[in-house]
């Protein structure tokens, strides 16, 4: 799988050693991780750049999220790029792994986003591994086919209830009625 992982650059001082935890846990077990971008820039070298490279540098993390299967951002350290790396990968319906340290509060405008591509999650050294293949179990489920179809709002609703109080994305609880289908057809 290809993944793009983001997190702050400014951030790399405290949280550096977890960046580099992720990132090699999963080249480790064969996904290719483009994150060259964190680990071996500098705010300094950032700040030196002219316009125009920053320009070219934008264009290629565009490019970078567009040609990934899913976005993971550890966002312990805040950063607006961070943010807009994830707004970016979301506009194109990218799933991604909004990873936080116990010891910081969540990103607070995706902490609870209902966009079922969103998944917010606090790790540990010990817990990560975990979070990681769950999400990535959830990308590969999800990779095979996206099917879009209109409904009545009375179904749209219904759908909206159903997933607050079942606490799960409407195409979960859809996936869930098509298996039962399955189960009863076999």
């Amino acid at each position: 799988m290809h993944i793009y992982f983001t997190g702050s650059l400014s951030g790399k001082k405290s949280h550096g050693s977890n960046y580099l935890r992720i990132i090699e846990y999963l080249i480790s077990h064969g996904h290719t991780v483009i994150a060259d971008h964190i680990l071996q820039t500098t705010e300094d070298t950032i700040r030196k750049s002219t316009p125009k490279q920053k320009l070219e540098f934008q264009k290629k993390v565009e490019m970078w999220i567009e040609n990934s299967d899913c976005v993971i951002a550890e966002t312990s350290h805040p950063s607006v790029s961070v943010g807009y790396e994830i707004g970016m990968a979301l506009q194109i319906n990218k799933p991604v792994l909004i990873l936080h340290s116990p010891d910081v509060d969540p990103p607070s405008l995706f902490s609870s986003h209902e966009n079922e591509n969103v998944v917010t999650s606090t790790y540990t050294k010990d817990t990560f591994a975990r979070t990681i293949v769950d999400f990535l179990g959830f990308v590969e489920q999800n990779h095979d086919v996206k099917f879009t179809f209109f409904i009545p709002p009375r179904h749209a609703h219904y759908l909206d209830r159903i997933s607050k109080r079942h606490k799960v994305p409407k195409s979960a609880y859809l996936r869930e009625l098509i298996e039962s289908d399955i189960a009863k057809d076999a």
